[in-house]
């Protein structure tokens, strides 16, 4: 009866659960987390500052602006590109190959970052090249992970383990991006702390004409006005001359407003890309099986024929 159907479909649904957590235990996925989580949350840390690094290496606010959106175009080019070369190749690549092309792309955009240098005759070169590549590589990951579980554990499963991954992956970039404001704000605020103490160091300079003194014996003559952040005696030439205006408007200028995101970024690329390796040893060629519809080749056609007869 009533009472019966209610118990069939609890056993249903705990039955379902199980297997979707035994699923969710498996190597292959956890890897696969690992892979997505780490990669998609460096590149949406990325994306989302990008226009605060075109600043930080003093690109114009135009020039920032064209480069965020060679970035969303490269993320729509990277969803297309990856999913037809997923189609055409089907029946001979793993979905998990197309990982280690994306990580190798994202380790290479970051390292790109890290080269790039204010005031560089390549500085927009080099950060043009680190956004296309994080776009392409952020858009294409889009394109492959519901294409490998769908191979690795059916489509069954699909919704419920891609899911999964994307809530998870909402958590980490939301810590990423806190961890790539923390870096800006911090510097800023080193910055601010060496702006105002070299016009301390010139007032004083000024006032007891110490134009004679060589920087260190200025750094000391200041006392603990003149210590850094770390405790450091900060000589005048150290000190970084900071605009004003950029002070005004709480804007973070050099390498260092980014560098710790951008190596963060990088070694996450590199964990990924280990990942990757891993999915590929377990499910590479070897193990590669072709999706439904897919006819297999000729050779194997004619072996099978002459297994028949």
């Amino acid at each position: 009866g009533e009472l019966g159907d209610r118990t069939r479909k609890a056993k249903s649904a705990q039955k379902g659960s199980n297997k979707l957590l035994a699923l969710m235990t498996r190597p292959e996925f956890i890897l696969t987390g690992i892979l997505f989580v780490l990669v998609q949350g460096s590149c949406a840390m990325f994306i989302g500052n990008a226009g605060l690094f075109g600043e930080a290496l003093g690109l114009p606010a135009d020039t920032a602006t064209s480069v965020v959106k060679a970035l969303s175009y490269a993320n729509c080019a990277g969803r297309l590109v990856a999913g037809l070369s997923m189609d055409f190749s089907a029946s001979i690549v793993p979905p998990s190959a197309f990982f280690i092309i994306t990580c190798g792309i994202f380790c290479s955009s970051q390292m790109l970052l890290l080269l790039a240098t204010p005031g560089s005759a390549q500085t927009l070169s080099l950060f043009f090249a680190s956004a296309i590549g994080a776009g392409l590589c952020y858009g294409a990951n889009f394109a492959i992970v519901p294409t490998f579980l769908a191979s690795s554990f059916g489509p069954e499963p699909l919704g419920s383990l891609y899911a999964s991954l994307v809530t998870t992956l909402a958590v980490v970039t939301t810590g990423f991006n806190m961890l790539a404001g923390s870096v800006y704000d911090r510097e800023f605020e080193r910055q601010k702390e060496e702006a105002n103490l070299l016009q301390l160091l010139v007032a004083r300079r000024a006032r007891e004409d110490l134009e004679g003194s060589t920087p260190l014996a200025i750094a000391g003559e200041l006392g603990a006005d003149a210590v850094g952040a770390g405790g450091e005696a900060l000589p005048v030439p150290a000190i970084q001359r900071i605009e004003q205006a950029d002070l005004d408007a709480g804007v973070c200028r050099g390498r260092g407003c980014f560098n710790a995101t951008a190596t963060v970024g990088f070694v996450g690329g590199v964990v990924a890309l280990l990942c990757g390796m891993l999915l590929l040893q377990r499910t590479g060629w070897s193990r590669h099986k072709r999706p439904p519809g897919i006819p297999p080749p000729r050779d194997a056609e004619k072996k099978l024929i002459e297994r028949r007869d």
